[in-house]
């Protein structure tokens, strides 16, 4: 399940979606940002070649191949908005193009 809190038509620079995960797909994003703050459930995230535990907030910048595991509710900002457009958005493979140096805020 998911649904977006703050809508495009709201003319917000970023984009707030509510989303149930129950192991979510490889994927990028090459235009958009993306923070992750769990509001229930347990799980790891795959940040390119790493693996962490998916703390209270995660930042993913642009361009970072990134998959949450695990049975989770969480809170996704994007900035900006338009991650379903994106057209890095879609399955990679690790190790699979340039990545740039990535920050993982822990609480």
């Amino acid at each position: 399940m998911a649904g977006e809190l703050i809508e495009a038509a709201e003319r917000a620079a970023a984009k707030v979606r509510y989303v149930e995960i129950d192991q979510a797909r490889l994927h990028d994003h090459q235009h958009t940002d993306e923070i992750y703050y769990v509001i229930a459930g347990r799980g790891a995230m795959a940040l390119d070649e790493e693996q962490i535990e998916l703390h209270p907030v995660v930042y993913v910048p642009r361009g970072v191949k990134h998959k949450a595991a695990g049975k989770l509710t969480v809170l996704t900002v994007c900035i900006p908005r338009g991650v379903l457009d994106d057209p890095g958005t879609g399955r990679v493979k690790m190790g699979e193009g340039k990545t740039p140096k990535r920050q993982v805020r822990k609480s």
